[in-house]
């Protein structure tokens, strides 16, 4: 899965800077096809093993931003990536913040049409 290397990826860069602080930002590539349980899941791993690495360890995460609607006639995209952000929103507590990308692009797309804004969805 593609999550382990992440986690492989994430490990390895702790092991060799001793960061405290992690950012982990989520692209929309990140959730073609998984649901949003997996995907809570499979970050949720994320902390704990750089924790058990380095204590005091503090991670931001950051969601999508959303896509034109236009771009697709499946809903289930659309919605699967709030579904990400609650996710990923319902993980904070200490040491773990959450910008909310998703929802500040939604208030853009009521000011702004989302094809003038450029984002554009590639599933992999």
């Amino acid at each position: 899965m593609r999550y382990s290397k992440i986690l492989n990826w994430r490990e390895s860069l702790q092991l060799n800077q001793k960061n405290r602080s992690q950012f982990i930002p989520f692209g929309q590539n990140d959730f073609w096809g998984i649901s949003a349980d997996s995907f809570a899941s499979n970050i949720a791993d994320v902390p704990k093993t750089i924790r058990n690495k380095t204590r005091g360890a503090e991670f931001l995460l950051v969601s999508t931003l959303r896509f034109d609607p236009a771009y697709t006639s499946k809903s289930q995209y659309w919605e699967l990536v709030g579904q990400y952000a609650a996710k990923l929103k319902s993980m904070t507590g200490p040491g773990v913040q959450f910008v909310d990308m998703t929802a500040i692009s939604e208030s853009v797309f009521t000011d702004k049409k989302p094809k003038d804004c450029l984002q554009r969805p590639t599933p992999s």
